[in-house]
């Protein structure tokens, strides 16, 4: 141990000590009477004392009291406990492996040279007592490996954790990357195996694409994705039924090898109104698992067709890409229109009034100058948006360039800069936190899916830089220039009963041709556009509360994601409101929710765990005590989990996690040779212990027994 004294000045307490230790010294030189010479130096002594102690008490004085102390490593283990956990495979019971391992000599002999601490997650961490294993709940309807490191790494000091186990099947299908998150938390990550990585025999229905809005009389294209191990050459059915009533079936040989095959319908829809479908495939003998054979889809079936007007500043690449995808969607009628010399058409002509503009549901400017804008008659295209029209406005060398001094400006979600704004190169368009979720920018039923896809598709060839993001404006997506700046490059927004996107990019003919030219699809260009068509046409009305989940099915395990939008009178995003959501299932309340107010105007709260069945949502809006309104959705929780979706344990995604993190990856049956690779070599904690003398009472009592002792000798000698 060792002592350190601190105070907070020197050279003054030190002169003041010096002038004390003299005073004591003159006034016990001579005494009235006169005393022994011993006597004289234990008053001074005392005198002395009393008064140094009172200098060094004004100063604060500190003791710093340093030790060493040696403590085991501390070792977090974390099991999983999701649904998958409790599979059987040709390697047998996960569950039995699980339960072996924690109650195994070898974690015993862990726990000797360590302090172990032990977390169960699946779609959260909860700690878990090793004393009753046996009763292990393997029901956790989603794995977020990422969420459960971060929660585990903020329950310790920085650098407190020397080692973290994770046990695991690595069939991650919830929340953020682990690989993203182990870099952060620098916590070395021994990952265990547990599972075959191997194909089981068994069928999987991974997904069902459709538009989540189609038009009474036309035929409703859905394409079923199927996978399956073990079943090459097995001749399966597929099925599309609303409730009890089947509509339509295919037979298909499988594949096998978990070979993605797709089975596509068209399915004829008559009635208005929303449809409940499920796609389901038959279940064969011996599946590991049949939960993963039904999913199910929502389409909201409206009267007519969607009217586009499509108008482009000059002939190019992206205006025929774009015009060939408008026109394969069999409910978008195309208007093409495309400006020559002297801001006339090729063909047509832009209508000039307001009846003319309303019999079309959605106007693109592509690539348009300002002059185009501010020949049309004032305000023709704000009071279309106004009115509940759909706008899209997409980039390119002339686009926005003098747009702040036409009408547009105060309807866009974006700020505009004076002059042109175009910058050519190499553009990778990334997802926002919102834009992962967004019903624009999903492009997969999976979000972690969706997110690859879009990391897939080529850079763009130019953007146009812009101002500030508005009020209520939500940016979806964005890029980054060599410096590290980020410009927003996907931008939605409302004005008035309609609502707008804000795309200033070009070059988007790339994700269609040149995916086909690197041996991939077209699929994620596709959906983006029906995305973006069916969120800008669907019919709205601008009511002061406005609730919507980022899906309307959702799988088992999956979280809700809800929303509310609130306006004012005016139009405006309203803040500062209180939002309470209150689900129902079968008439039964369920839950209730107070939302957190995100900024303009939007209120969010994320709803983890909830059990399969149809939900019906209100959304209830205050303002201190005015009532702002109230609205209604709906949501279905299948009974399909996540946790079915991908059977096979993962270990490629276990080994990167460790390789990542500096650990190391190993299968179940080799969990003893991890002990030799942990680092388990005891800590030297250094203790730090600060003394403050002036905040103890016996130094006080020290003072004043000095004190009364010198005053009670002077007595007895008689001194004055």
């Amino acid at each position: 141990m060792t002592v350190d004294f601190r105070i907070n000045s020197t050279l003054i307490p030190l002169l003041l000590l010096s002038i004390m230790v003299a005073l004591a010294w003159f006034f016990y030189r001579r005494t009235n009477p006169p005393v022994s010479s011993w006597l004289k130096r234990l008053l001074f002594g005392l005198r002395a004392v009393v008064l140094s102690l009172l200098v060094l008490l004004l100063f604060e004085p500190v003791f710093i009291l340093t030790s060493t102390v040696t403590e085991k490593p501390i070792v977090a283990l974390l099991a999983d406990c999701s649904q998958s956990m409790a599979l059987t495979d040709s390697q047998g019971s996960r569950q039995r492996q699980l339960t072996s391992l924690l109650a195994s000599s070898t974690l015993n002999s862990l726990a000797q040279r360590s302090r172990l601490e032990t977390f169960a997650f699946a779609d959260d961490l909860a700690k878990l007592n090793l004393a009753s294993t046996d009763s292990l709940s393997l029901t956790g309807q989603g794995t977020d490996i990422g969420r459960a490191l971060e929660r585990l790494n903020s329950r310790f000091e920085p650098e407190e954790l020397s080692a973290l186990i994770l046990v695991s099947d690595g069939a991650n299908n919830l929340g953020k990357d682990p690989l993203a998150v182990v870099k952060r938390i620098k916590v070395p990550v021994f990952t265990v195996g547990i599972g075959s990585p191997e194909g089981q025999r068994d069928i999987r229905l991974s997904g069902v694409l459709s538009p989540s809005v189609a038009y009474s009389g036309d035929r409703l294209p859905v394409e079923v994705t199927l996978q399956s191990w073990g079943y090459a050459g097995v001749r399966v059915t597929v099925v599309l039924s609303e409730g009890s009533k089947e509509l339509a079936q295919k037979y298909v040989t499988l594949a096998g090898d978990g070979r993605e095959q797709q089975v596509r319908f068209q399915l004829p829809v008559r009635n208005p109104g929303l449809h409940r479908y499920q796609a389901s495939v038959s279940v064969a003998e011996g599946e590991l698992s049949f939960q993963n054979n039904r999913q199910r889809f929502r389409v909201k079936v409206l009267d007519g067709r969607i009217r586009v007007l499509l108008v482009a500043g000059r002939p190019s690449p992206d205006f025929s890409f774009l015009r060939r995808a408008l026109e394969r969607e069999k409910d978008v009628e195309v208007h093409p229109l495309v400006v020559k010399k002297g801001n006339k058409f090729y063909q047509g002509r832009f209508p000039t009034s307001e009846k003319e503009l309303r019999k079309f549901n959605l106007v693109i400017l592509l690539d348009i100058p300002r002059s185009v804008i501010t020949g049309l008659p004032e305000g023709l295209i704000t009071d279309f948006v106004d009115q509940g029209g759909g706008l899209l406005i997409l980039g390119g060398e002339d686009a926005f360039g003098g747009y702040i001094r036409s009408p547009l400006r105060d309807a866009l979600p974006v700020s505009l800069m004076p002059g042109l704004c175009f910058r050519s190169g190499q553009f990778r368009l990334e997802l926002s936190a919102q834009g992962e979720r967004h019903p624009v920018t999903l492009i997969s039923e999976n979000p972690l899916e969706s997110q690859r896809m879009w990391a897939q598709l080529p850079p763009l060839a130019g953007i146009n830089r812009l101002g500030g993001v508005r009020p209520g404006a939500t940016v979806l997506a964005y890029c980054k220039d060599a410096t590290g700046t980020s410009f927003p490059l996907l931008i939605t927004g409302s004005y008035g009963k309609g609502r707008i996107i804000v795309a200033p990019f070009c070059g988007f003919w790339r994700w269609d041709l040149v995916m086909w030219g690197i041996g991939r699809t077209n699929r994620a260009s596709n959906r983006f556009w029906q995305n973006t068509i069916g969120w800008l046409t669907a019919p709205r009305d601008l009511s002061p509360v406005q609730v919507g989940t980022d899906k309307k099915v959702y799988r088992s395990g999956e979280r809700v994601n809800l929303q509310v939008q609130l306006y004012d009178p005016f139009g405006q995003p309203l803040p500062a409101a209180t939002v309470i959501v209150t689900l129902t299932q079968q008439g039964k309340q369920h839950r209730q929710v107070q939302l957190k107010d995100c900024g303009g105007g939007t209120y969010r709260a994320q709803i983890p765990r909830l059990p399969p069945g149809t939900y019906q949502v209100k959304a209830v809006a205050w303002k201190e005590e005015n009532k702002v309104g109230e609205d209604r959705g709906e949501f279905t929780i299948e009974q399909y989990s996540l946790e079915f979706q991908q059977t096979r344990a993962d270990y490629e995604l276990l080994k990167r996690i460790a390789h990542q993190s500096g650990g190391k990856f190993c299968r179940a049956q080799e969990f003893p040779r991890l002990l030799d690779e942990l680092p388990l070599e005891k800590q030297k904690q250094r203790q730090t212990r600060s003394v403050r003398l002036y905040s103890y009472p016996w130094i006080l009592a020290l003072v004043l027994g000095l004190i009364a002792a010198e005053w009670t000798v002077r007595r007895r000698q008689g001194l004055l």
